[in-house]
């Protein structure tokens, strides 16, 4: 009786351990999600508000610096054919303490960031 329990155990342990290569998932272009392609417009909801909810909020606050749209869009315009604030300091510009402290974003986010900018820094 504990033999025939046995294969059966076998049984189940053989063939409960499958393999099944399954393709990577890649955003489609139907969710509005700009992937790095400069072809594509960036989006504030979609693309912007993601990495400032992910890198500055936990300091500039959901509330306050960082907390929306129109306090982001404050940073976002450019000076005395400078930089913005916003661009200078995830760069880390010459006259900008780089963004976020202890770290940086990734390059991907960074050139998002910065076509959404020129791109007219929309809400979108």
């Amino acid at each position: 009786m504990r033999f025939k329990f046995w294969i059966i155990g076998v049984c189940i342990a053989c063939f409960s351990c499958v393999y099944n290569k399954k393709e990577a998932v890649t955003p489609s272009s139907n969710n509005n999600v700009n992937d790095g392609n400069p072809t594509i417009p960036v989006s504030f909801k979609n693309d912007i508000s993601p990495i400032i909810q992910n890198n500055c909020i936990s300091c500039h606050g959901i509330y306050g610096d960082l907390g929306s749209y129109t306090n982001v869009n404050k940073y976002t315009t450019s000076t005395s054919g400078k930089a913005s604030e916003l661009e200078g300091r995830i760069k880390g510009m010459e006259g900008w303490n780089k963004m976020p402290q202890g770290g940086s974003l990734s390059q991907l986010e960074i050139n998002k960031i910065t076509q959404w900018i020129n791109e007219g820094a929309k809400d979108n």
